[in-house]
């Protein structure tokens, strides 16, 4: 019987640490810099941003951190994952401690390109981005 409780919990072990080797993996993804290709708002001044403007956003992510800079946008804190959720999840908390920001989005990986869709009120549940539409949707292409 102590056998198979030993072999119970060497299985929990091994789970753990294959979930933890997996979020390591998904993490990694998105180390680097990113340039924005796309994005869309619910701001009534603008359901698509200026296409000069977005071309000097850059997302930088290193670790659990993350940046935003670009012309007046700026932004940075830590983001945390959950690639198990269908579709899955990253939620993005800026440290300024003046205004602390939580957005609540979903992403996709896709080769060198990452698409994330959030909100500060609730997580979307679906990439679509139409006129009705609340929060963001950003794609962000690799810097090589």
């Amino acid at each position: 019987m102590k056998t198979c409780g030993w072999l119970m919990v060497a299985g929990f072990l091994f789970t753990g640490l294959a979930v933890a080797q997996d979020l390591k993996e998904e993490i990694k993804k998105f180390q680097g810099t990113w340039k924005v290709v796309h994005c869309q708002t619910d701001n009534a001044n603008a359901k698509e941003f200026d296409k000069e403007i977005v071309a000097t956003w850059k997302f930088t992510f290193a670790k659990s951190n993350f940046r935003i800079d670009g012309g007046k946008m700026k932004m940075a804190g830590t983001f945390t994952i959950q690639p198990d959720k269908k579709p899955k999840q990253i939620d993005m908390i800026s440290d300024d401690p003046k205004e602390k920001v939580t957005l609540h989005a979903i992403y996709e990986f896709t080769q060198d390109t990452l698409k994330l869709r959030g909100d500060e009120r609730a997580r979307p549940k679906k990439f679509e981005f139409g006129p009705d539409s609340s929060g963001f949707y950003i794609v962000l292409k690799k810097v090589k």
